[in-house]
């Protein structure tokens, strides 16, 4: 692989994490402070679940952020 095309995919992959990993952050600290009792029982099953794998979808951003920015150093 060139070294243009390597820059064309490190720069949005790194985004990607990037913004992954802050909507993520700000999803886990919400989750500290929401009143259950506002939240219609239709949502309850998605907020559950996202609560659930909210760490592991940050740890994907992050990594995602990293060899993002490592194949951006790379080029």
């Amino acid at each position: 692989m060139d070294a243009t095309t390597l820059h064309s995919i490190a720069g949005p992959m790194a985004m990607a994490g990037g913004l992954g990993a802050v909507f993520m952050a700000f999803y886990r600290a919400a989750l500290r402070r929401v009143d259950w009792s506002l939240i219609p029982a239709s949502a309850m099953i998605r907020v559950r679940w996202w609560s659930t794998h909210a760490s592991l979808a940050l740890r994907v951003s992050v990594i995602l952020a990293v060899l993002g920015l490592a194949a951006f150093a790379a080029t």
